[in-house]
């Protein structure tokens, strides 16, 4: 999946994920982003449930299902 890919380039290019998640949180400071911190490569973390009250993937699901009622 792209999450996966996201994460073996992160630690390819950083050594660690954490490490890269790191330099996101640097470059984000560095733009002026103060309200941002980076959890992990995928964009999706506890930041995205606690936005939407779902989980990434029951998010998805949800999408895909009020999708299909539009129909």
């Amino acid at each position: 999946s792209a999450n996966n890919s996201a994460a073996i380039l992160a630690a390819w290019a950083a050594g660690s994920v954490s490490a890269f998640v790191q330099r996101m949180n640097a470059q984000a400071q560095a733009l002026g982003m103060k309200d941002t911190k980076y959890a992990d490569t995928s964009g999706f973390s506890r930041a995205f449930r606690r936005w939407t009250g779902l989980s990434p993937r029951a998010y998805i699901q949800d999408r895909a299902r009020t999708r299909s009622r539009a129909s």
